[in-house]
């Protein structure tokens, strides 16, 4: 049989040749045998499964043991998280002080400091936000020597690791625009300490803008309405041909670039800036928390952090994974 398919692959024990033994195909070749292998005299075959049900049960367990389908290798998600970092800005001596995680926020001079305040809700006019009490930071349109700085003090990953840059990460953060910083640019993210060039993701300047950058595959994503608080969550792969990223609103995806339109020019080398660019493409707002981390989170992670609330925290992995499969195979 083996002969007769020489590309296929075969797994078995190692059973003495005298032994009986159970040959598992797919059904296309055991209802077929004479097909598939001419030289096999009759043999008849009983149904056991459907091959997606048997891999299905199979990745299963596998994840469940919280290792790769193909590879005994741990799970990303099982692995304790140590390049994750949240900011809920509780503190009234240190608001930019991290919750939890190695990286670190500050501002880029005084001059952003006094441009930036702390309080709840209520004190700026704005939503209060599910889940209880919160402190937001206010921030102006910063100017070009305005921002925050985040030192992300996670080893290099990625397409280009090599080169010392950090390819795959992400930024979830909880934002409002009011209305009027409606309809204006409003830069997020710039990947140039310096900022010396334009930034690398923004806000449309169209009423309920988007959020992306212009790219040859497509643009901006989704709609953030002013007044209103909502989870944005950006999740990158730069470099290399397969280049991308995805955006989420409240915990759905709503886009992904082509691969290959996020390049370099979306690594990172030790730190980013927030909330600034070259040409004044800014506008005052407010965020109620921050997360940033040094790897991609999944689709499942960002759906689980949902909509915009008081706490902006990733919940352990491992068990919550663990838990959810099981519940799957119980059902």
């Amino acid at each position: 049989m083996r002969a007769a398919q020489p590309a296929w692959v075969f797994v078995s024990s190692q059973a003495a040749e005298s032994e009986p033994i159970k040959l598992v195909l797919y059904k296309s070749a055991a209802w077929n045998l004479p097909l598939f292998f001419p030289n096999l005299a009759d043999r008849s075959a009983t149904y056991l499964s459907e091959s997606w049900a048997s891999l299905d049960a199979y990745a299963r367990q596998r994840s469940s043991d919280c290792l790769y389908l193909d590879i005994d290798k741990t799970l990303s998600r099982c692995q304790p998280d140590t390049v994750t970092t949240t900011w809920q800005f509780h503190s009234d001596e240190q608001p930019l002080r991290e919750d939890a995680g190695p990286s670190r926020l500050s501002y880029l001079n005084v001059a952003t400091q006094a441009d930036t305040q702390f309080g709840p809700p209520a004190d700026f006019g704005v939503p209060e936000l599910a889940g209880g009490d919160s402190v937001v930071m206010a921030f102006d349109a910063y100017s070009p020597e305005q921002g925050l700085k985040l030192q992300t003090n996670v080893p290099a990953n990625g397409d280009l690791a090599e080169q010392g840059k950090l390819s795959d990460y992400s930024l979830v953060m909880d934002i409002l625009w009011p209305e009027v910083s409606d309809g204006f640019w409003r830069a997020i993210m710039q990947t140039t300490p310096n900022n010396d060039d334009d930034a690398d993701i923004f806000f449309e300047s169209s009423a309920s803008g988007g959020v992306g950058i212009a790219s040859a595959g497509s643009g901006y994503f989704g709609e953030f309405r002013p007044g209103k608080w909502h989870r944005l969550g950006l999740v990158f792969y730069a470099g290399g041909d397969g280049g991308s990223f995805k955006a989420y609103l409240d915990g759905e995806l709503i886009g992904a670039k082509a691969g290959g339109d996020i390049g370099e020019r979306w690594a990172i080398i030790d730190e980013l800036l927030l909330l600034t660019d070259n040409s004044f493409e800014t506008q005052k707002g407010y965020m109620n928390a921050l997360l940033f981390s040094g790897r991609a989170l999944s689709d499942s992670e960002l759906n689980d952090l949902g909509a915009a609330k008081q706490n902006l925290r990733l919940q352990p992995n491992a068990q919550q994974l663990q838990q959810r499969i099981q519940r799957h195979l119980h059902h």
